[in-house]
C-alpha cells in the first residue's frame, strides 16, 4: 500500500500481539499469527494509524462496566507505551455495540470509535465520533475490495468473518 501512496488504519488486540489467533473458533481456517511489536511500529512509522481492538477481544456486552473500562484502559495504555504517541481510535471487539459501550470507549481517552454496519442489522448510528470501517482480511480479495468502494455489501467474504464471530460468540456461551 505504502507504494501507491496509501495509509492504512490497523486495531491490534493487544493481548495477542504475537500470538496466535486462538481467541476464536475458526474452524482451522486461520492459523494466523498476530502481529508483533516491531510489525506494529513499522507500520506506524509508514503512516497507518494504530488504533485499539480491546486488550481480550471479548464481546462488550457480556462485560460490567469496570471490565470494559480495564479492556479499554490497558489496551490503549500498552499501544501508548509501545508508540511513544496517543492512541486516539478504537474498533468495538465483534462489533455488537450499544450506547453505553459507546460513552465508555470515550470515557476511556478514545476520540473515535470505528464499527462495521454489516453486524445483525444495518443501524448506522449518526455521531461525529462513530466511523463505519470496512475490514480486511488475508482472506479478503481485491474484488471484494472493489465492490465494497462500488457500493455492494455483505458479500461472501464478509458473511463467512461474521459466521466466525458468531460462531465464536456462541461456542464461548456454551463452553464456559
Amino acid at each position: 500500500m505504502n507504494s501507491y501512496g496509501l495509509g492504512g488504519k490497523i486495531f491490534p488486540i493487544v493481548g495477542y500481539i504475537n500470538k496466535y489467533n486462538n481467541w476464536d473458533f475458526n474452524f482451522g481456517i486461520n492459523k494466523s499469527k498476530h502481529l508483533n511489536n516491531n510489525q506494529i511500529l513499522e507500520l506506524d512509522k509508514y503512516g497507518w494509524e494504530i488504533g485499539s481492538h480491546g486488550f481480550f477481544h471479548h464481546p462488550y456486552t457480556d462485560m460490567t462496566s469496570k471490565e470494559i473500562l480495564n479492556d479499554l484502559s490497558y489496551s490503549k495504555k500498552y499501544l501508548e507505551d509501545l508508540l511513544s504517541k496517543e492512541v486516539k481510535s478504537f474498533a468495538v471487539p465483534f462489533n455488537i455495540y450499544n450506547p453505553i459501550i459507546f460513552d465508555l470507549i470515550l470515557e476511556s481517552g478514545y476520540k473515535v470509535i470505528f464499527f462495521n454496519s454489516f453486524y445483525k442489522s444495518d443501524y448506522v448510528p449518526h455521531i461525529d465520533y462513530l466511523v463505519q470501517r470496512k475490514p480486511i482480511f488475508k482472506i479478503t480479495s481485491l474484488k471484494s475490495i472493489k465492490n465494497y468502494f462500488n457500493g455492494e455489501k455483505n458479500n461472501f467474504t464478509d458473511k463467512m468473518i461474521q459466521f466466525c464471530a458468531n460462531a465464536t460468540i456462541g461456542l464461548k456461551h456454551l463452553l464456559y
